[in-house]
């Protein structure tokens, strides 16, 4: 490996494996990658680097993909630092790796530190890029696996068992009580176990303690029930950022 001198960079200004620790953990990937080639682009060596962020990039996406193919009984049970520590793991392992070995020598020299500005703004950016490969994966793969019709850009999944006269009458409900309003694109599930009917509703978590919209349930509940005439089961469902979800049952 080519070795540098330290002699001519005392004044650059380089980032730290500390700084890209943290923003791995809160942006993933990306953002430290970025914070690695502007150190190698800072010493006269970003063509080393270069290659490093679309790397990046791919394995974000992969990563993602895999989380948001995890079994829910998994994904459901991580807590979401978890997610940040693995990414900089990864960081610090690729870091300490006899591929830097140049840049620390300089960093534990005199060179000053990298500004924490630049740090967050890669950091944010990174962030946005992850959220828009999640939309995107989340886009390409069904919400549920079952049949689905689409009502003015609102979707219904339905069990293939379902009746489809049942499937009809609970469309015009959510119709008539403004969940499947034109344009809203919100999502909802309907199945049956046993004699009832089991209703999910795709719902944001910070939504679901709000009194508009616990009233807004326990009305569509008892409008559903009556137009049934049996035991309807309403849960609520919250998608999480790597595809996993949250549940909350609705008198069930």
């Amino acid at each position: 490996m080519d070795t540098i001198s330290k002699n001519g960079n005392e004044n650059k200004k380089l980032f730290s494996e500390i700084q890209m620790i943290i923003s791995a953990f809160l942006g993933g990937l990306i953002p430290p990658t970025m914070l690695i080639y502007l150190n190698y682009k800072a010493i006269g060596k970003g063509q080393k680097a270069y290659i490093l962020i679309p790397l990046s990039v791919l394995l974000s996406v992969l990563i993602l993909y895999g989380l948001m193919i995890l079994p829910e009984v998994i994904s459901n049970v991580i807590p979401s630092f978890v997610y940040g520590l693995f990414y900089a793991l990864i960081i610090f392992s690729f870091y300490r790796s006899s591929w830097t070995q140049d840049i620390r020598l300089l960093i534990e020299g005199d060179s000053s530190k990298g500004s924490n500005w630049i740090v967050a703004g890669v950091t944010i950016l990174g962030s946005l890029l992850n959220f828009s490969f999640m939309f995107g994966l989340m886009n390409m793969k069904p919400y549920y696996d079952s049949n689905v019709i689409e009502v003015d850009k609102n979707i219904l999944y339905y069990e293939q068992s379902m009746p489809i006269e049942d499937v009809n009458k609970l469309i015009g409900i959510l119709e008539q009580e403004d969940f499947f309003g034109k344009d809203y694109e919100n999502v909802a599930h309907f199945k049956s176990i046993e004699d009832e009917y089991y209703i999910t509703l795709a719902i944001a978590e910070e939504f679901w303690l709000e009194e508009n919209t616990i009233n807004y349930v326990i009305h569509l509940k008892s409008i559903i029930e009556s137009e049934f005439d049996k035991p309807i089961c309403i849960i609520l469902e919250s998608f999480t950022l790597f595809g996993g979800s949250k549940y909350k049952n609705v008198n069930c």
